[in-house]
């Protein structure tokens, strides 16, 4: 009598490497996208650096509205018409994006500096100085 062995995840990678690469064959949704942001933690200010390659200066806008919310907003244009059948694959993103911070009392909104270098958008969010609690000496009776 000849044993078989049972596996019952024998077919289960196979079909977990089909469902992957179907997919990878879905084209995304090329209208928008959303940039990767650095948070970065300082003594006297928080920076946010914003990676928007391909995107002009004068194409970014920075808000923040009475809510204490900054909102940074643009929009990354395709400059070149090719013709959608002549790809191979696409993997860059165009179209608008919105990204928004929620900034807390302790940051000076009026101070809030930007700078666009190298297709990195780099906001500075400085820290409002805070009063040190003041030593009261209390005398023992």
């Amino acid at each position: 009598m000849t044993m078989l062995r049972f596996e019952p995840f024998r077919g289960l990678d196979m079909v977990t490497r089909r469902m992957f690469d179907t997919m990878n064959d879905i084209k995304p949704d090329i209208s928008d996208f959303s940039p990767k942001v650095d948070i970065a933690h300082e003594e006297k200010a928080i920076t946010l650096l914003i990676e928007i390659p391909g995107v002009n200066k004068e194409d970014v806008k920075i808000s923040i509205n009475e809510d204490r919310v900054l909102t940074i907003s643009g929009e990354k244009k395709q400059h070149q018409t090719i013709d959608q059948q002549a790809f191979l694959r696409t993997e860059r993103r165009f179209g608008s994006f919105t990204r928004s911070f929620k900034l807390t009392d302790l940051i000076d909104i009026q101070g809030i500096q930007a700078e666009f270098n190298n297709g990195v958008l780099s906001v500075t969010l400085p820290k409002i100085e805070q009063e040190q609690p003041k030593s009261i000496e209390v005398k023992i009776a």
